[in-house]
């Protein structure tokens, strides 16, 4: 295999698995963001549910507090959870072209492979051809 297809396809091997790396660990930055604000979203319905044993708490605004911080909080949990997203489309992107460019030089590398077995084997079907019928009668 020719030396430059080598070192094209062992950068883009590289780019490509540095491409995997980068997007799974934002899936499970997303994943994370994602299980907190269904988190939150159910100490939200518990809240609003109005247990008995919170009825001195509902009495002096204590669950009015609570429910503008766990607003506060989904909103953080949101805002970041957009960013993540934003930055995730951009990894897809790139994550195709590499994955793109790595099935490019890996098909490029068996071909290469493929004419060079096809021109070897044909060199030594011609080299015993020669042999057989040019060698010297005994």
């Amino acid at each position: 295999m020719n030396v430059d297809l080598k070192h094209l396809q062992t950068l883009s091997e590289m780019k490509y698995q540095h491409s995997q790396k980068a997007l799974s660990d934002l899936i499970n930055r997303e994943n994370e963001l994602r299980r907190e604000l269904e988190r939150m979203r159910a100490l939200l319905q518990k809240t609003q549910a109005q247990d008995p044993e919170d009825a001195q708490l509902r009495a002096v605004g204590g669950d009015i507090i609570w429910l503008k911080w766990l607003g506060r909080v989904q909103k953080e949990l949101n805002m970041s959870l957009a960013g993540v997203l934003a930055q995730k489309e951009a990894l897809l992107a790139g994550h195709r072209r590499a994955t793109g460019r790595k099935i490019v030089t890996e098909g490029l590398s068996q071909q290469t492979e493929l004419a060079n077995r096809q021109a070897k084997q044909k060199a030594q079907l011609k080299s015993v051809i020669e042999s057989t019928f040019f060698s010297p009668l005994d």
